[in-house]
């Protein structure tokens, strides 16, 4: 393994001694997201900017254990979801469930990748959200660390 990845998923909840941006979780609010829950932190290696990599990965104990999913969710193997990145963009992404189940798959990282000129030593986060209507699970990706990302209106 290469680089600086690492995935948060300890004993002690992901979230704990993290917090949202502010102005990113009035933004969040205003779309009626809430409950937000930091399920990764990494610093982007050799690997994640890789042709290779089409995922972001989520062990799905972290979603399990915060209550993301419903019980009809979890029985999902493909479903979309809104990926917000901080002040940036909205994709629509898939969740998809990996064939060993024991993590999850965020579809398009090329996309978001290429849109946002994401390079080696990059420095992200990954949280996860619910609608407080809907229920409907949603994704923010904050970019902590980076020269020049291009704007794009959200």
């Amino acid at each position: 393994k290469k680089g600086g990845s690492k995935n948060i998923d300890g004993e002690n909840p992901p979230s704990e001694g993290r917090q949202l941006l502010p102005e990113f979780k009035t933004q969040l609010s205003k779309l009626k997201f809430a409950g937000e829950v930091l399920v990764k932190e990494w610093v982007l290696s050799e690997d994640n900017v890789s042709r290779k990599q089409h995922d972001v990965i989520i062990p799905s104990k972290i979603l399990n254990r915060q209550g993301f999913l419903t019980e009809e969710q979890k029985q999902e193997v493909d479903m979309e979801v809104p990926l917000l990145v901080a002040f940036l963009g909205k994709f629509t992404v898939n969740l998809r469930k990996k064939r060993h189940k024991a993590s999850y798959g965020l579809t398009d990282w090329i996309r978001i990748m290429d849109k946002y000129k994401l390079t080696q030593g990059t420095q992200l986060q990954l949280w996860a959200f619910k609608h407080e209507e809907s229920s409907q699970l949603g994704f923010a990706l904050i970019i902590l660390t980076q020269e020049k990302v291009p704007a794009a209106n959200f």
